[in-house]
Parts: structure tokens; sequence; C-alpha cells
């Protein structure tokens, strides 16, 4: 079963043979949702299903929560492929074991918050990208943790890169994008860990570190406000605007200051519910 809605439809139920109660032959309820984002206005349509979908992805998933004895998982996809075109896709997985129709239920909330916002890259474009492009690019190298010229002989962008191993540096792919990976798990409590974080960018520094977390906080904003969790001892998903909101007053207030003084400001209010740094 899947539904498509633009957003201007309401929410429409499933009916009873597509939800998920506590019985002998459902160990888990699952839900899917596709979110697309073009133009700088609200969403262009919204899709979800309920029931198990046999996706690759899906099933090592599952794998994850039966190895770690994860009650909850839902599994975030953050897609912009290109700044050039303004689509977003958000893609997110659900498996849980919490309640009856716990699936539908954050499915129902994910799309109600969803419809509420315009595309991200009204706010991520301007820290991340330039449509005119450069005549010459600086970008932050963490090796010799400072900013440094980009060679003209490469595709003038940046990149992060924190899937393997942390990378920042010029890079030379001309496309500029945007990929966010990550995961809420919970057993005994609520976490968030980061999967992947790949960001090719064109504007001065925007690989740099206080540029990355108005970017997170952007991203998680997004994806995770319309969700009622707290995560172990700390606040409601609010923090992440916090956080964003944090940024600006401290780059409008305190831009002279060292940029590894900036590092440490946002160290010292690091989400406390984070497995990893993220």
């Amino acid at each position: 079963m899947s539904i498509k809605l633009n957003n201007s439809e309401a929410f429409l139920e499933p009916s009873d043979a597509y939800k998920c109660v506590n019985d002998t032959q459902v160990t888990s309820c699952y839900g899917q949702i596709m979110t697309y984002y073009q133009g700088s206005g609200y969403l262009k349509y919204i899709s979800y299903s309920l029931g198990p979908r046999k996706h690759v992805i899906e099933k090592e998933i599952e794998e994850l929560a039966l190895k770690n004895n994860f009650k909850l998982i839902i599994y975030f996809f953050f897609l912009i492929e290109s700044f050039d075109t303004d689509e977003v896709i958000i893609s997110t997985f659900i498996i849980c074991q919490t309640d009856d129709n716990c699936a539908l239920n954050y499915v129902r909330d994910l799309i109600k918050s969803h419809k509420k916002k315009r595309n991200p890259t009204s706010l991520l474009s301007p820290l991340l990208y330039n449509s005119n492009g450069l005549a010459e690019l600086f970008c932050y190298n963490s090796e010799t943790k400072q900013a440094e010229k980009c060679p003209s002989y490469q595709g003038l962008t940046c990149i992060i890169n924190n899937t393997d191993r942390a990378e920042q540096e010029c890079y030379s792919d001309s496309n500029t994008k945007l990929e966010y990976v990550f995961m809420i798990t919970s057993a005994e409590k609520n976490s968030i860990q980061k999967v992947l974080e790949l960001i090719i960018c064109n504007r001065d520094g925007c690989n740099e570190e206080f540029k990355l977390k108005e970017v997170e906080a952007i991203v998680y904003n997004y994806t995770l406000s319309g969700l009622n969790m707290t995560f172990n001892r700390s606040n409601q998903l609010k923090f992440y605007l916090l956080n964003f909101i944090y940024s600006f007053i401290f780059k409008k207030y305190f831009s002279r200051l060292k940029v590894e003084n900036v590092y440490l400001f946002f160290d010292k209010i690091s989400f406390e519910g984070c497995s990893q740094k993220c």
C-alpha cells in the first residue's frame, strides 16, 4: 500500500487491513516516507507506505535493530543531488515495536511537520552554494587546520566527508551536493547517530566547522522536529532549532573571534543524546 499526497491534501488514513496491531503474527511495525521538494515553495508531494517493503536498505535496518535489540529505529536520508536543481528528497524508514500502530503514528507526525516547511535549499544555499561560481575559492583543510586557496585546475569546490575518515579540503568535482544519513534508535533510551555526512559546496569556507553546525541544525530541524521525543537527558529536538539560532547570534556578535574559539563554543553546547560527535 502506498499513498501519495500533495501539500494541499489532508492526510489519508490507511484502511484497517494495513494497520499494525499486537497479535501473535506481528512482531514489528513498518513505515516508509518519501518527501520531495522542488523550487522555493512548499513540498511538491509526499508519499508513504506501511508494512515491510523488502527493500535492501530496510533489510539492513531490520538486522541492525535485531542485533542491538532496538525497540525503535527511524532511518533518515536527506539528499540534495545538485544545488543547481533546487530538488530535495527526504526518505524515512521506520521499524518499531513500541505500541500498536507505532509506525503509522510516526508517519502521521512527520508528514504533518514536513507539510509546514518550505524547501530547505532557501536556508542551505546561502551557506553552501553560489550559482555564479567563483574565480577563486578558499576551503578549510582539516590537515593543515586553516583555509587554503584551491588550485585553479580543480573544479573549485570544497568537500567535507565524514563517512570513513574526516576529510575537509578542496575538491575536484564541480557538482555541489549534500547527503546526510542518520538514525534515531531506542532500546532503554532514545539516541541519535550520524551515519554519513557528505557536502560538496562552492562558497568560501563552506566546509568549516562553524558552517557545518548551521547546516546540521537545519537538516535536523527539517527531519526531526515533528517527533515528540526526548533524547537521554537532553531537551526536546528544539535543541537543533536553538543551535541554528545561536549560530547566527554568535556569528553576528563574535565574528572577529578566532575560528578555534567558535569550535569550542559549539563543543560546549553539543547534543548529549548523540552517541558520537554529530
